[in-house]
């Protein structure tokens, strides 16, 4: 009976030496995105070799020490705050499926232990190899650590004052690194668009003014760039965006709707610039606003049913962009926008001196590219997009009174370009 009690007792003190033993450690916010899930995959493959502090804990005491990324500031405040012996930090890039990991391991004072690179593959057994990679970086760090508590504390260096010197320019701190998901800083396209356009006025005695194009769509040449000028990094910043884009007919010829008069002479142009932010929601979309103004110029040739149609406008919209696949490679892009139209060109004089108009459109579009899943810059995008104008005339008219009008077009563009990260 002795000896069990006695096997007992030291198996209790056993146990009790090991939790003594047991490394607390602090796995500090990580930075890029899907970071937070990375970090509790971390937390959970050291839970069994270690005593790991709660993330909210971790995380409020990050916020107040200014812990941020793998840099080696704020981490001795954050390791003294929550009372580590060990703090993780990480670094998170690389495709949605299978992002890249940088892990380094610190002491409580800041000092390097370990450094490694992993990658989160989806499914258990991805996870499971994960997870045997942080062992064995934590492995490595505890040996580290243990060495250096094994070693007498060296005398403290003599502090010599540093001798003036004329440079007094501010040594300004390395930037951090951006985010790795294929965002392009400039991406510029050019390509066709498929469209229609369709015109109808109707006049105070009673009947109407129509175009219609004679072979009910035609072609336009567009080029086009969106630039994203923060993408490379990690700040809130690389949610603006400046854009611009023109186009122009080619080989068109058309007919009004009244009596089938063709006009050969017709000649379409458009551009339009603009600005906005996109605020991130996850990893995988973003929303966000955007303003911005254009020209719409349907010039035609002499007839006696329409004129030239003149639309200047000012649009502020919305924009929604949704990641589908490697973050970059498939996106779909939607935006919707209200058209304050400026003015009308020579519609205004031919059927009332007084205008009122306004706009709208929607579109949406699927495109990417291919830095994430090739290194490539390749650029691609097929998008829809409807754009109407309604008008209301009044006064005096040069050519015949109408009450109202309304122009719309259908467009189906095809482009491909070139993205520069």
């Amino acid at each position: 009976m002795s000896r069990v009690l006695l096997a007992a007792f030291s198996f209790f003190f056993v146990l009790e030496a090991a939790a003594a033993s047991a490394q607390t450690v602090a796995v500090a916010p990580f930075e890029g995105r899907r970071s937070a899930a990375v970090e509790r995959l971390v937390g959970r493959a050291l839970s069994d070799r270690a005593e790991v502090v709660s993330r909210s804990d971790v995380r409020a005491a990050a916020r107040r020490a200014g812990v941020s990324g793998t840099d080696a500031a704020g981490v001795e405040a954050l390791a003294s705050d929550v009372g580590a012996q060990i703090v993780v930090q990480g670094s998170v890039s690389g495709p949605r499926r299978r992002p890249r990991v940088e892990l380094v391991f610190r002491a409580a004072d800041g000092f390097e232990l370990a450094r490694g690179q992993s990658q989160v593959s989806r499914g258990r057994r991805g996870q499971r190899a994960f997870a045997r990679d942080v062992e064995q970086l934590f492995e490595r760090a505890s040996t580290e650590l243990e060495a250096m508590q094994a070693q007498p504390e060296p005398e403290p260096e003599p502090v010599y004052e540093a001798a003036a010197t004329d440079d007094t320019a501010p040594v300004e701190a390395p930037a951090e690194p951006g985010e790795n998901d294929g965002l392009a800083i400039v991406a510029v396209t050019a390509g066709v668009i498929v469209r229609t356009r369709s015109a109808d006025v109707a006049l105070a005695s009673g009947g109407n003014r129509g175009y219609e194009l004679a072979s009910g769509v035609y072609p336009e040449i567009t080029v086009a760039a969106e630039a994203r000028p923060f993408a490379a990094e990690s700040h809130l910043g690389r949610g603006l965006f400046l854009d611009a884009s023109f186009a122009h007919s080619v080989g068109l010829a058309s007919e009004t709707a009244s009596g089938g008069t063709m006009v050969e002479t017709t000649n379409f142009v458009r551009f339009s610039a603009g600005a906005g932010f996109l605020f991130p929601i996850d990893s995988v979309v973003e929303l966000g606003v955007a303003f911005g103004g254009g020209y719409d110029g349907y010039h035609l040739g002499t007839n006696v049913v329409l004129p030239t149609a003149e639309y200047g406008w000012l649009r502020p919209g919305a924009r929604a962009r949704f990641r589908f696949l490697n973050d970059e490679t498939l996106v779909l892009d939607a935006g919707v926008g209200y058209r304050a139209v400026l003015g009308v060109g020579e519609l205004a004089t031919s059927f009332g001196e007084q205008v009122d108009a306004h706009g709208f459109d929607i579109g949406v579009g699927l495109g990417g590219n291919l830095i994430t899943a090739l290194d490539l810059g390749l650029t691609w995008g097929v998008r829809f997009d409807y754009v109407g104008y309604w008008m209301s005339f009044a006064g005096a008219a040069a050519d015949e009174a109408a009450t109202s009008g309304v122009e719309s077009s259908v467009r189906f563009t095809f482009v491909a370009g070139w993205s520069f990260r």
